[in-house]
């Protein structure tokens, strides 16, 4: 996580969609050549596990600029 919150200090922040492989699935043919592999099953929880901290990590976000802006207005 670290890594991740010092990187959007940089001109060059993560890209987590080209850095995970996510986009490399969707052009390559990536549901077509796990067919038959012994991690086929777990690819439903793939996107829960290389999304989810973004999605968590956003929501956090958005809950602390409410938090803020709330504060702000009172």
């Amino acid at each position: 996580m670290e890594q991740h919150l010092r990187s959007f200090a940089t001109r060059h922040p993560d890209d987590p969609v080209t850095e995970t492989g996510v986009r490399a699935e969707l052009t390559h043919g990536g549901l077509r050549w796990r067919r038959g592999r012994c991690d086929a099953r777990h690819q439903v929880i793939d996107p829960l596990v290389v999304a989810g901290p973004w999605i968590l990590g956003a929501g956090f976000a958005v809950r602390l600029v409410r938090r803020a802006v709330r504060a702000v207005r009172t």
